[in-house]
Protein backbone atom coordinates (compact mmCIF):
# COMPACT_ATOMS: atom_id res chain seq x y z
CA UNK A 1 0.00 0.00 0.00
CA UNK A 2 1.29 3.48 -0.74
CA UNK A 3 2.30 5.45 2.31
CA UNK A 4 0.17 8.43 3.25
CA UNK A 5 1.75 11.83 2.92
CA UNK A 6 3.29 13.32 6.04
CA UNK A 7 0.91 16.08 7.10
CA UNK A 8 3.46 17.67 9.41
CA UNK A 9 0.70 18.08 11.98
CA UNK A 10 0.15 16.68 15.49
CA UNK A 11 -3.28 16.65 17.12
CA UNK A 12 -2.27 17.75 20.62
CA UNK A 13 -5.83 17.40 21.89
CA UNK A 14 -5.81 13.70 21.07
CA UNK A 15 -2.35 13.26 22.58
CA UNK A 16 -3.45 14.75 25.90
CA UNK A 17 -6.73 12.84 25.87
CA UNK A 18 -4.85 9.56 25.44
CA UNK A 19 -2.47 10.52 28.27
CA UNK A 20 -5.41 11.34 30.54
CA UNK A 21 -7.17 8.06 29.70
CA UNK A 22 -4.04 6.07 30.49
CA UNK A 23 -3.53 7.94 33.76
CA UNK A 24 -7.14 7.40 34.87
CA UNK A 25 -6.99 3.70 34.01
CA UNK A 26 -3.89 3.28 36.18
CA UNK A 27 -5.56 5.13 39.05
CA UNK A 28 -8.72 3.03 38.77
CA UNK A 29 -6.64 -0.15 39.15
CA UNK A 30 -5.42 1.14 42.51
CA UNK A 31 -8.95 2.01 43.63
CA UNK A 32 -10.05 -1.59 42.96
CA UNK A 33 -7.95 -2.78 45.91
CA UNK A 34 -10.08 -3.19 49.03
CA UNK A 35 -7.37 -2.51 51.63
CA UNK A 36 -7.38 1.24 52.27
CA UNK A 37 -3.65 1.69 52.94
CA UNK A 38 -2.70 -0.49 49.96
CA UNK A 39 -5.07 1.45 47.73
CA UNK A 40 -3.65 4.76 48.95
CA UNK A 41 -0.05 3.65 48.43
CA UNK A 42 -0.84 2.45 44.90
CA UNK A 43 -2.48 5.77 44.03
CA UNK A 44 0.49 7.75 45.39
CA UNK A 45 2.89 5.61 43.36
CA UNK A 46 0.89 6.21 40.18
CA UNK A 47 0.81 9.97 40.74
CA UNK A 48 4.56 10.04 41.48
CA UNK A 49 5.35 8.05 38.33
CA UNK A 50 3.08 10.29 36.27
CA UNK A 51 4.68 13.51 37.54
CA UNK A 52 8.24 12.24 37.17
CA UNK A 53 7.56 11.10 33.61
CA UNK A 54 6.56 14.64 32.59
CA UNK A 55 8.59 16.94 34.84
CA UNK A 56 11.93 18.30 33.55
CA UNK A 57 14.94 16.38 34.89
CA UNK A 58 15.75 19.27 37.21
CA UNK A 59 12.64 18.54 39.28
CA UNK A 60 11.54 15.43 41.15
CA UNK A 61 8.33 14.25 42.81
CA UNK A 62 8.46 11.90 45.80
CA UNK A 63 7.06 11.27 49.27
CA UNK A 64 8.98 13.46 51.71
CA UNK A 65 9.34 15.24 55.01
CA UNK A 66 10.23 18.90 54.55
CA UNK A 67 12.74 20.45 56.97
CA UNK A 68 14.13 23.92 57.58
CA UNK A 69 17.49 25.19 58.81
CA UNK A 70 16.22 25.35 62.41
CA UNK A 71 15.51 21.62 62.43
CA UNK A 72 11.73 21.98 62.18
CA UNK A 73 9.96 19.28 60.19
CA UNK A 74 6.65 19.13 58.34
CA UNK A 75 4.16 16.31 58.58
CA UNK A 76 4.69 13.47 56.13
CA UNK A 77 3.79 14.70 52.66
CA UNK A 78 2.31 12.34 50.08
CA UNK A 79 4.10 14.04 47.18
CA UNK A 80 6.34 17.09 47.05
CA UNK A 81 7.72 18.58 43.86
CA UNK A 82 11.17 19.98 44.57
CA UNK A 83 14.23 21.31 42.79
CA UNK A 84 17.10 18.80 42.69
CA UNK A 85 19.51 21.24 41.06
CA UNK A 86 19.78 23.67 43.98
CA UNK A 87 19.22 21.04 46.68
CA UNK A 88 21.26 17.99 45.66
CA UNK A 89 21.54 16.55 49.18
CA UNK A 90 18.42 14.50 49.90
CA UNK A 91 18.70 12.61 53.16
CA UNK A 92 17.06 9.15 53.36
CA UNK A 93 14.47 8.64 56.06
CA UNK A 94 12.35 5.67 57.13
CA UNK A 95 9.23 6.71 55.24
CA UNK A 96 10.61 9.12 52.67
CA UNK A 97 13.23 11.81 52.19
CA UNK A 98 14.17 14.92 54.14
CA UNK A 99 13.98 17.78 51.67
CA UNK A 100 15.08 21.38 52.42
CA UNK A 101 12.13 23.76 52.52
CA UNK A 102 13.87 26.16 50.12
CA UNK A 103 13.68 23.64 47.27
CA UNK A 104 9.97 22.77 47.50
CA UNK A 105 7.65 24.21 44.86
CA UNK A 106 4.45 22.23 45.39
CA UNK A 107 2.85 19.90 47.94
CA UNK A 108 0.37 17.28 46.70
CA UNK A 109 -1.98 15.31 48.93
CA UNK A 110 -3.48 12.22 47.27
CA UNK A 111 -7.03 11.19 48.22
CA UNK A 112 -9.25 8.46 46.81
CA UNK A 113 -12.42 10.51 47.28
CA UNK A 114 -12.62 14.25 47.89
CA UNK A 115 -14.51 15.06 51.12
CA UNK A 116 -14.69 18.01 53.49
CA UNK A 117 -12.58 16.15 56.08
CA UNK A 118 -9.91 15.29 53.50
CA UNK A 119 -9.76 18.92 52.38
CA UNK A 120 -9.15 19.87 56.02
CA UNK A 121 -6.47 17.20 56.49
CA UNK A 122 -4.71 18.21 53.28
CA UNK A 123 -4.79 21.85 54.33
CA UNK A 124 -3.13 21.02 57.65
CA UNK A 125 -0.34 19.12 55.90
CA UNK A 126 0.21 21.87 53.36
CA UNK A 127 0.25 24.41 56.18
CA UNK A 128 2.94 22.42 58.01
CA UNK A 129 5.21 23.02 55.00
CA UNK A 130 4.33 26.67 54.46
CA UNK A 131 5.07 27.52 58.09
CA UNK A 132 8.70 26.36 57.84
CA UNK A 133 11.38 29.04 57.68
CA UNK A 134 13.11 29.44 54.33
CA UNK A 135 16.41 31.24 53.91
CA UNK A 136 18.00 33.04 50.97
CA UNK A 137 21.55 34.30 50.44
CA UNK A 138 23.36 36.29 47.72
CA UNK A 139 24.61 34.22 44.77
CA UNK A 140 28.13 35.12 43.53
CA UNK A 141 28.93 35.19 39.83
CA UNK A 142 31.82 36.44 37.67
CA UNK A 143 30.60 40.03 37.64
CA UNK A 144 29.53 40.32 41.27
CA UNK A 145 26.67 38.90 43.32
CA UNK A 146 22.99 38.42 42.71
CA UNK A 147 20.87 39.68 45.65
CA UNK A 148 18.93 37.19 47.78
CA UNK A 149 15.72 35.98 46.16
CA UNK A 150 12.42 36.18 47.95
CA UNK A 151 11.20 32.61 48.66
CA UNK A 152 8.66 31.52 46.08
CA UNK A 153 5.06 30.63 47.01
CA UNK A 154 4.45 26.92 47.68
CA UNK A 155 1.50 25.57 45.71
CA UNK A 156 -0.92 23.29 47.55
CA UNK A 157 -2.71 20.56 45.59
CA UNK A 158 -5.27 17.86 46.38
CA UNK A 159 -5.32 15.04 43.80
CA UNK A 160 -8.47 12.91 43.61
CA UNK A 161 -10.47 11.12 40.94
CA UNK A 162 -13.87 11.17 42.71
CA UNK A 163 -15.87 13.41 45.00
CA UNK A 164 -18.72 12.87 47.46
CA UNK A 165 -20.30 16.05 46.12
CA UNK A 166 -22.28 14.70 43.20
CA UNK A 167 -24.44 17.83 43.23
CA UNK A 168 -23.48 21.42 44.06
CA UNK A 169 -19.78 20.67 43.64
CA UNK A 170 -18.77 24.33 43.41
CA UNK A 171 -20.66 25.37 46.52
CA UNK A 172 -19.45 22.46 48.67
CA UNK A 173 -15.81 22.73 47.62
CA UNK A 174 -15.84 26.50 48.04
CA UNK A 175 -17.31 26.13 51.53
CA UNK A 176 -14.68 23.52 52.48
CA UNK A 177 -11.84 25.74 51.23
CA UNK A 178 -13.25 28.77 53.06
CA UNK A 179 -13.50 26.79 56.30
CA UNK A 180 -9.94 25.55 55.90
CA UNK A 181 -8.78 29.12 55.26
CA UNK A 182 -10.29 30.24 58.58
CA UNK A 183 -8.63 27.35 60.42
CA UNK A 184 -5.31 28.18 58.78
CA UNK A 185 -5.48 31.80 59.88
CA UNK A 186 -6.26 30.76 63.45
CA UNK A 187 -3.29 28.40 63.47
CA UNK A 188 -1.08 31.11 62.02
CA UNK A 189 -1.93 33.43 64.91
CA UNK A 190 -1.01 30.66 67.35
CA UNK A 191 2.41 30.10 65.74
CA UNK A 192 5.15 32.58 66.60
CA UNK A 193 7.62 33.20 63.81
CA UNK A 194 7.25 29.83 62.10
CA UNK A 195 6.90 31.33 58.63
CA UNK A 196 9.67 33.92 58.76
CA UNK A 197 12.12 33.44 55.91
CA UNK A 198 15.55 34.92 56.57
CA UNK A 199 17.53 36.72 53.89
CA UNK A 200 21.19 37.21 54.63
CA UNK A 201 22.66 40.32 53.03
CA UNK A 202 25.87 42.30 53.40
CA UNK A 203 24.82 43.75 56.73
CA UNK A 204 23.75 40.45 58.25
CA UNK A 205 20.42 38.69 58.58
CA UNK A 206 17.08 40.34 58.37
CA UNK A 207 13.80 38.56 59.04
CA UNK A 208 10.79 39.21 56.84
CA UNK A 209 7.45 38.15 58.22
CA UNK A 210 5.02 36.72 55.74
CA UNK A 211 1.40 35.93 56.35
CA UNK A 212 0.71 32.43 55.10
CA UNK A 213 -2.72 31.37 56.16
CA UNK A 214 -4.29 28.19 54.93
CA UNK A 215 -5.72 27.88 51.42
CA UNK A 216 -8.42 30.38 50.61
CA UNK A 217 -11.68 29.84 48.86
CA UNK A 218 -11.54 29.71 45.06
CA UNK A 219 -14.24 31.96 43.57
CA UNK A 220 -14.67 29.37 40.79
CA UNK A 221 -13.82 26.06 42.48
CA UNK A 222 -15.96 23.93 40.20
CA UNK A 223 -14.53 25.17 36.93
CA UNK A 224 -12.18 22.23 36.68
CA UNK A 225 -13.67 18.78 37.29
CA UNK A 226 -10.64 16.79 36.15
CA UNK A 227 -8.64 14.36 38.32
CA UNK A 228 -6.80 17.15 40.12
CA UNK A 229 -8.56 19.56 42.47
CA UNK A 230 -6.20 22.40 43.33
CA UNK A 231 -6.14 24.70 46.26
CA UNK A 232 -6.06 28.29 45.21
CA UNK A 233 -2.48 29.55 45.07
CA UNK A 234 -1.57 31.50 48.17
CA UNK A 235 0.41 34.63 47.45
CA UNK A 236 3.23 35.44 49.85
CA UNK A 237 2.70 38.94 51.15
CA UNK A 238 5.87 40.93 51.86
Amino acid sequence: MPRSLDSGHVDLNQVFLHMQSRMLSHLEVGSALEHASTCGAASEAHWINLLNSHLPERYRASSVFVVDSDGNRSRQIDIAIYDRFYSPLIFPYESGYLVPAESVYAVVEVKQVLTRQYVRDAGLKIGSVRRLRRTSVPVPFAGGRYPPKRPHPILGVVAATRSVWVKDFRENLGSALAQQGRLGREQQRDCSGGSRPVQAGKSGSRAHRHTQAGPRSDPHPGRRHGPVHRFQRQRVAG
